[in-house]
C-alpha cells in the first residue's frame, strides 16, 4: 500500500509540474482514499486547490494538516508557507514552535522563516530563529541580513548597522542590506555611504530588482545630504526600474474603484456575543501617518496594536471561495452579497484573538488600503472603529514616491498613476462619509503632530477609551515595527516632515496639476 501510494503521489507531483492541474487532483483523490492523512497528498491538493481556484477547499486541507502535523522539517516548512497564504498567524506561530524542535533548515529557509514570523507580530519566535542560525552559520549573508533587519524592526540601530555592514562585506552587492543601511539614520556629509552605492550601481550585471532597490537607497541619502537635483535623478531612475519590474493595470484600478462605489449598502450584522474586544482599523494612503497614530493607541494598556495584516480581507476570500491579489478584486466586490457576514465576524474575530492579552478591549488593524473594505468591514464589524488618517496630498504622494514597496502600491511609482489614484482614494472615501455619517473619524496628520494631546484625547474618546497621559511618547513603545515607519516612529513625534514636498516643488509640477493643488 505504502509504495502504491508513494508512487501516486509522485506522478501528480509530475502533473502539477506539467500543469496537469485537474489530472493531478484526480491521482490525489485516488492517494486521499487510501490514505486520508496523507499529509503531501494534502498539501500538493492544497496547492492545486489555490491555481483552480478553490480557496476553501485550498484551505481545508492545510487545515486538516496543521491538525495533524508532520514530523519532519521540510514538510513542516511547507505547511508553515501554506498557512501563511491563508493568514493564519496562530497556526504559523505553532508551526514555527514545531519547527524549532526539529532539524534545522538551510539557511535561507531560516531567514524567511524569521522574516514571516516578525511580519506576524511573532517577534520572539523570529529572535529564536535567528539566534539557531548564529549558531550554526554565524557569519552567513544570510543570518547577517536577518539579524539587521530584526534589530531594524526592534528599533536597536546600532545592532542594526553592525550587521548589515558585516553582511556588505561579505556580499558588496547584498541590495537589501544597503537599502536598510540608508535608512536607519539622517546621513550627512561626514558619514554616508553614496560613493559605495554609485559604485555597486555601476555592475552592469546587478539584477533589476537589486538595482531599483539600491536606486532607492541612494536616492534617500542624497536628499539626506540635500541635493536636491542629484536625489531627484536617482528617484526617477529608481522608480522607472520598479514601474518596468512591478506591473499595474490603471485601467483594472480604476473600475475596481467604481464597482465598490456602485455596491449597495449591505445590512449590518449582529455584534457576536462573543466579541470581546472592538476592533480599530486605522485606514487612509500609505504613507499618511498611520504607524504613528497605530504607534500612539498601542502605548494604551487596554490596546494591541496588531499591525498590518489581511486577516479581513482573508475572510471575505474564505467566504466568495476565491484568492484575490490585494485586500480585494472585482470578483469579491460581485460575490459580496451572498456573503455570510456574521460568519465573517466570527473568522476574523478568531483569527485576532491569539494577539490579545486578558485585559484587552482594542486592538488595531492597521492596513491603510483597508479603506476599500469599509463598507464590508461596517457590515460584518458593526462595532469597529475606522480612524481614517489624512495628510497633505503633496506630501503624501512624495513619501509614496520616495517609498520602495514590495509587491504592493504598484501606482506609486510614476506622477500620473499616482495623482489620478489619489484623486479616486479621495472620491471613495468621500462616498463612506456619505454612506456612515458620524461612523468615520478623520484625523489629519499635521494636527497630530502639531497638538497630539489634543488630537489624541479625541480619537481615543471615539474609540471609547479613557484617557492616558503617555500615549503621546511614542519612543516609549518598545514593540516591533515591520512596516516603512520602522525608523521614523522611533522619534519623538515632530513637525519636520510637513510641507516637505516643497523640497522637490519644480519638479512634482505635473502630479500638483493632477491634485489641482
Amino acid at each position: 500500500m505504502t509504495a502504491q501510494v508513494d508512487a501516486l503521489v509522485r506522478l501528480a507531483h509530475g502533473q502539477f509540474r506539467d500543469r496537469q492541474f485537474e489530472l493531478a487532483a484526480t491521482t490525489l483523490s485516488g492517494v486521499l482514499m487510501m490514505s486520508p492523512q496523507h499529509v503531501g497528498a494534502r498539501l500538493l491538493q492544497a496547492a492545486i486547490d489555490l491555481r483552480l481556484d478553490r480557496y476553501r477547499n485550498a484551505h481545508a486541507h492545510v487545515l486538516a494538516v496543521a491538525a495533524h502535523p508532520p514530523t519532519d522539517a521540510a514538510t513542516e516548512y511547507e505547511l508553515f508557507q501554506r498557512l501563511r497564504t491563508f493568514n493564519e498567524h496562530a497556526l504559523m506561530a505553532e508551526s514555527a514552535r514545531r519547527l524549532l524542535g526539529l532539524k534545522p533548515l538551510d539557511v535561507g529557509q531560516q531567514m524567511q522563516l524569521a522574516s514571516s514570523l516578525s511580519g506576524i507580530g511573532a517577534a520572539e519566535l523570529a529572535e529564536q530563529v535567528l539566534k539557531r542560525m548564529q549558531a550554526k552559520e554565524p557569519r552567513h549573508v544570510a543570518t547577517l541580513l536577518t539579524d539587521g533587519y530584526l534589530a531594524t524592526n526592534q528599533g536597536d540601530f546600532p545592532r542594526a548597522k553592525q550587521a548589515l555592514e558585516a553582511a556588505i562585506a561579505r556580499e558588496s552587492r547584498l541590495a537589501m542590506a544597503h537599502w536598510l543601511l540608508a535608512r536607519l539614520r539622517t546621513q550627512n556629509e561626514a558619514s554616508n555611504h553614496v560613493a559605495r552605492l554609485r559604485r555597486v550601481l555601476a555592475d552592469r550585471s546587478l539584477t533589476a530588482p537589486d538595482r531599483a532597490q539600491i536606486g532607492f537607497a541612494l536616492h534617500k541619502e542624497l536628499h539626506d545630504l540635500g541635493e536636491v537635483a542629484a536625489a531627484w535623478e536617482a528617484l526617477v531612475t529608481a522608480c522607472a526600474q520598479k514601474r518596468e519590474i512591478t506591473p499595474y493595470d490603471e485601467a483594472a484600478t480604476m473600475a475596481l474603484f467604481d464597482a465598490i462605489e456602485a455596491a449597495p449598502r449591505w445590512p449590518s450584522a449582529s455584534v457576536p456575543a462573543d466579541a470581546a474586544a472592538t476592533p480599530i482599523f486605522i485606514v487612509g494612503m500609505h504613507r499618511s501617518g498611520t504607524t504613528l497614530l497605530e504607534r500612539m493607541l498601542g502605548r494604551h494598556p487596554q490596546v494591541v496594536d496588531c499591525g498590518e495584516t489581511y486577516r479581513f480581507t482573508a475572510q471575505l476570500r474564505e467566504a466568495a471561495d476565491h484568492q484575490c491579489k490585494g485586500v480585494v478584486d472585482a470578483r469579491i466586490i460581485q460575490s459580496a452579497d451572498r456573503f455570510d457576514a456574521a460568519a465573517i465576524a466570527r473568522g476574523y474575530a478568531a483569527a485576532s484573538r491569539w494577539r490579545l492579552r486578558e485585559d484587552s478591549t482594542h486592538y488595531t488593524e492597521k492596513l491603510p488600503s483597508n479603506f476599500l473594505l469599509i463598507g464590508l468591514i461596517k457590515r460584518a464589524l458593526p462595532q469597529a472603529r475606522i480612524l481614517h488618517m489624512r495628510r497633505d496630498p503633496m506630501d503624501t504622494c512624495l513619501s509614496n514616491l520616495r517609498e520602495l514597496f514590495s509587491d504592493a502600491c504598484a501606482y506609486s511609482y510614476d506622477q500620473g498613476e499616482l495623482g489620478r489614484y489619489y484623486r479616486r482614494y479621495e472620491r471613495l472615501m468621500a462616498h463612506w462619509h456619505r454612506c456612515f455619517p458620524g461612523e468615520i473619524l478623520d484625523v489629519r496628520y499635521e494636527d497630530l503632530v502639531a497638538n497630539p494631546e489634543a488630537e489624541a484625547r479625541r480619537v481615543l474618546d471615539y474609540c471609547g477609551l479613557p484617557w492616558r497621559d503617555d500615549v503621546v511618547d511614542v519612543t516609549g513603545h518598545g514593540g516591533a515595527v515591520t512596516t516603512a515607519s520602522a525608523v521614523q516612529v522611533r522619534s519623538p513625534i515632530h513637525r519636520r516632515s510637513v510641507g516637505g514636498w516643497r523640497t522637490y516643488e519644480a519638479q512634482m509640477a505635473p502630479l500638483r496639476a493632477i491634485l489641482g493643488a
